[in-house]
């Protein structure tokens, strides 16, 4: 009778542990998604690599990059998608996201702050919206992958030190 009660109670931690790494098994394709709001009428979400930025409005912009809601998982960003709505790039928004390698910027962004995408050394190119009319400082500064990028016309202002390590 006893091994009858200590095999059930083995059985009972047996099912506990399979049920736990199913659940695991299950996580693993979302296991790096976080989402978040960055502003009063925008939200990001980083899923699989990708960071989307969705909703109206500009971004703000951060004292640093360690202020960005996505801070911690900056390693883990392969491309960044601003969704139509989206006006601005905020100051250090994407500054140090060193395994970026896509952006995609609709029509309808007029600006890209102070250090916008420094330090992002693997990014090889960028499309630059047509409505674009201000690259701030060191807004791609450090981007040594970046090797060649198109300024719209509309362009007015380009602070000190933009392309500096391209």
């Amino acid at each position: 009778m006893k091994n009858i009660l200590i095999n059930r109670a083995l059985l009972a931690k047996k099912k506990k542990i399979f049920t736990l790494l199913l659940a695991v098994a299950a996580s693993v394709g979302t296991m790096f998604a976080e989402s978040g709001t960055c502003g009063e009428n925008l939200s990001w979400d980083l899923t699989d690599g990708v960071l989307t930025i969705s909703g109206t409005g500009a971004m703000p912009d951060f004292s640093s990059m360690k202020e960005t809601p996505w801070y911690a998982d900056r390693s883990l960003i392969t491309e960044v998608v601003l969704e139509n709505g989206v006006t601005t790039v905020g100051d250090f928004a994407f500054s140090g996201c060193s395994n970026l390698g896509k952006v995609t910027l609709p029509e309808g962004v007029t600006r890209i702050g102070f250090c916008g995408f420094s330090s992002c050394g693997n990014l090889p190119e960028i499309i630059l919206p047509q409505t674009l009319t201000s690259l701030g400082k060191q807004a791609f500064y450090g981007c040594h992958s970046l090797t060649s990028i198109s300024i719209p016309s509309g362009v007015s202002t380009i602070g000190t030190f933009t392309f500096y390590g391209c």
